[in-house]
């Protein structure tokens, strides 16, 4: 079952371990059994297999000797043990549990659906029993495609879910061959040659970037691999599949998910500043003061928020609407409600968000590190919670929006091009400014946004009399 990269079997009877374990392999499933002996043992046994986050878990009901039905301790430990294993998970997995019993089945799953949700563990996306009469095919072995056969049919009619899973088979492979052809390298100078890849992405003053940067040389080698195995497998049909059940539009929240996947890294080093590297500042008033002089610094903090958070169509209206009104009363009841729409709104709005900063020195810079200052474009962080219908974020020529995901809660992040200023690393890592690394663009944004930034500060400005 290609779509299949690992399994996990719990069982009290080590021979039955060993026969799905050896039956799973002949397909080329890597399976970690857990022997149960007592519940404390599996609990923990359980929590180390999770690491290697199963795609298909195989339990026994009854975890103990004997022939009686399955008590309330049994269900719970097999709960339990489950919970240790999915508990961090937030991929697809299914659950298989050996009874030849439908009522069995179902007391066990409410069992686990209650104990999961209590615990805010995601559920199984498949949950089966199988038998292992039926499954078994002589003493002590058993068969894979009969233990898998109600999962895959299943899993045809899942075909974004078995398309993901391919996926990361397929990569699992990639990844093989990717260290097979860099092991291929001549041995003696294998060290240097690694370090070259490494310092081909970020120069030779690596300072602790060196992790980050050879996995960065490793990821071509590994498209190339992914490349290949797509045009020898059953890929392309695969993911034909799903995009012919593509329909609508993508929801708000998908963007702002799908725009944090594709170009947002949210856990950057802490004490490397790389081009890309967004900070928050919890002190504006001392972050525009190294920017700015006399008493303007105090204010650019707020023109900064106007630059970017202003009335929209539908509240320019409604303040046009107050204007023009010239009863008494129904002023007075227009501007009552401009209050509570606009100016309310935009002051919470401007209250929420935070100045943000992100560095746009070009790569070959951070590589020589003979800049001795790093070119920052200042902007804000605002949760979209502040966006009304009457209060959003201006987009203009100067200005660039991206919405992202941070911590769960959906944001929107701009920068301006009227806001480009330069600071020491000394500066940026001092505890004065109390700047928050929150996360990086990656650099196929980053480039975009540079060129803009260029781009708008590079404009031809004619003044002429027509």
């Amino acid at each position: 079952m290609q779509e299949v990269i690992n399994a996990v079997v719990i069982d009290d009877q080590i021979k039955d371990i060993i026969g799905v374990t050896t039956a799973l392999a002949e397909l080329g499933i890597s399976t970690l059994p857990v022997h149960y002996k007592d519940p404390t043992l599996a609990r923990e046994l359980c929590t180390k297999v999770s690491t290697a986050s199963p795609r298909v878990i195989i339990t026994d009901i009854q975890l103990r000797d004997g022939g009686m039905e399955p008590t309330k301790s049994d269900l719970s430990n097999v709960a339990a043990c489950l919970g240790n294993i999915v508990r961090e998970t937030k991929g697809p997995y299914v659950v298989l549990a050996w009874t030849s019993k439908p009522e069995a089945l179902g007391v066990l799953r409410a069992r686990v659906e209650e104990y999961f949700t209590k615990s805010g563990i995601r559920l199984p996306m498949y949950f089966d029993s199988i038998c292992k009469n039926e499954c078994s095919i002589g003493d002590n072995e058993y068969s894979a495609a009969a233990i898998l056969k109600q999962f895959q049919t299943h899993l045809e009619g899942q075909v974004s879910v078995r398309a993901l899973m391919h996926w990361e088979c397929s990569v699992l492979q990639a990844a093989i061959e990717s260290v097979n052809t860099l092991s291929s390298l001549d041995e003696d100078t294998l060290p240097q040659n690694l370090k070259s890849l490494a310092i081909s992405v970020a120069g030779s003053n690596l300072r602790g970037f060196e992790a980050t940067a050879i996995n960065e040389a490793f990821s071509y080698v590994l498209k190339d691999k992914l490349g290949l195995l797509s045009l020898t497998d059953n890929t392309q049909e695969i993911w034909n599949n799903v995009f012919a059940e593509a329909a609508g539009v993508v929801h708000e929240t998908s963007k702002h998910q799908l725009n944090t996947i594709l170009h947002i890294e949210t856990s950057p080093q802490d004490k490397i500043i790389c081009p890309g590297d967004v900070w928050i500042s919890e002190n504006p008033k001392t972050l525009f003061q190294k920017v700015d002089v006399g008493k303007e610094a105090n204010n650019q903090a707020e023109r900064m928020k106007d630059e970017f958070l202003t009335l929209t169509q539908k509240g320019h209206a409604l303040n046009q609407k107050i204007r023009g009104e010239t009863d008494t009363e129904k002023k007075s009841g227009l501007k009552t409600q401009y209050q509570e729409l606009c100016s309310t709104p935009l002051r919470v709005a401007k209250t929420a968000c935070k100045i943000a900063m992100v560095e746009i020195s070009p790569a070959c810079d951070f590589a020589n590190q003979k800049k001795p200052l790093k070119t920052i474009a200042l902007g804000i962080l605002v949760p979209v919670t502040s966006i009304t219908n009457e209060v959003h974020l201006k987009q203009s020529d100067s200005t660039i929006v991206v919405k992202i995901m941070l911590d769960g809660t959906n944001y929107l992040l701009g920068f301006s091009s009227k806001y480009i200023t330069a600071l020491s690393e000394k500066m940026i890592l001092s505890d004065e400014l109390k700047l928050t690394k929150k996360l990086r663009i990656r650099e196929s944004l980053l480039q975009s946004w540079i060129h803009r930034f260029s781009a708008y500060n590079s404009r031809i400005g004619t003044i002429s009399f027509q």
